[in-house]
């Protein structure tokens, strides 16, 4: 009879701990499902403020490298984004430029350095988005290094990608 009580004792306790177990599983469960949740309901979406925030984004790598402009444009010379007062006439100037060089010396990646009437810029192929057409065109009254040059433009990738996964 003590046997029979000690094993009833041991059962409903190894009862209670797997039910405890379980309980446990489904609160991680259940708080793990609304985190996820409050993860999908705070992701930024496109409108007129974040587009601000694009902007302000770009000023503050024009303020970091202490660059006079940054374009990003297509390789047909249409702007995307700019801190330039005239991003029409770089992209235009410097895409087309841009191509001429890339043909005659048959480069194909990396930054090149470009002077045009309106100034010297490096200018360097982006793959964003799926779109390996477009061009990130720097210009630096104080000139600046290739590996920095480099570095802007990976951080320009870095934030086109990021309007165009926010889109």
């Amino acid at each position: 009879m003590i046997l029979y009580d000690r094993l009833s004792d041991l059962i409903s306790l190894k009862g209670i701990n797997i039910l405890i177990v379980l309980l446990s599983l489904l609160l991680f469960l259940l708080l793990y499902r609304a985190n996820q949740k409050n993860k999908r309901t705070s992701q930024v979406q496109p409108d007129a403020e974040t587009s601000i925030s694009w902007k302000e984004q770009l000023e503050k790598l024009v303020r970091r490298y202490n660059l006079e402009s940054l374009t990003i444009a297509t390789k047909d010379g249409f702007v995307v984004l700019s801190s330039s007062p005239s991003p029409e006439a770089d992209a235009a100037s410097f895409s087309s430029l841009y191509t001429c060089v890339v043909e005659e010396k048959g480069i194909k990646e990396g930054v090149v350095p470009i002077a045009s009437e309106s100034g010297v810029a490096w200018v360097a192929p982006m793959q964003v988005g799926g779109m390996d057409e477009t061009l990130c065109v720097m210009r630096s009254e104080a000139g600046i290094r290739e590996r920095v040059a480099l570095r802007i433009k990976n951080e320009t990738e870095r934030l086109i990608e990021t309007i165009f996964t926010a889109s």
